[in-house]
């Protein structure tokens, strides 16, 4: 079986300024240093199961890159938090980027992935700034989408009962 490799866009330290600047929403997520594991990991779900994006770690609550953490660290925590998802999240490697407050370690998400992701059980995405619990018409419309319930219980387009 041939090993898929996800190549991510670098991203520098002025995109990242952007993104910040831009702030929160439904592909940019922002979270500070002591960001837990189940946070990182709902994120990254919910940016999954919707439209990809970014989640930048390490800032402060008032979107300053902080300088008192180990960016390595962080970037630890959002490898094993994409590794928490069911099923596993297989993500780019995270980023360290250095702005001049501090470094941030960006994760990209990218868009279209082949699964629908869970965190024990509950299916997220993001509406604006906020991750929430997918409802059932649109968990049922991603699981179509991402042909994970498979052909027999979709509809057959201009079928007959003849």
């Amino acid at each position: 079986m041939p090993m898929i490799i996800r190549r991510s866009n670098q991203l520098s330290a002025d995109a990242v300024r952007e993104l910040i600047a831009a702030g929160a929403g439904a592909r940019i997520a922002l979270l500070p240093v002591k960001a837990t594991r189940p946070q990182v990991t709902e994120t990254l779900v919910a940016l999954a199961n919707g439209d990809g994006g970014t989640l930048l770690l390490g800032l402060s609550a008032k979107g300053v890159a902080g300088r008192d953490h180990d960016a390595g660290t962080l970037a630890e925590l959002a490898v094993d938090a994409a590794l928490q998802a069911e099923p596993p999240l297989i993500l780019p490697r995270p980023q360290l980027v250095e702005l001049e407050s501090g470094a941030v370690v960006a994760v990209q998400v990218p868009a279209g992935l082949p699964h629908v992701y869970s965190v024990k059980g509950i299916y997220l995405t993001r509406t604006g700034a906020h991750n929430r619990p997918l409802t059932t018409p649109e968990l049922r419309r991603l699981l179509l989408d991402r042909n994970e319930s498979g052909f027999e219980s979709q509809p057959v387009v201009e079928a007959t009962v003849a």
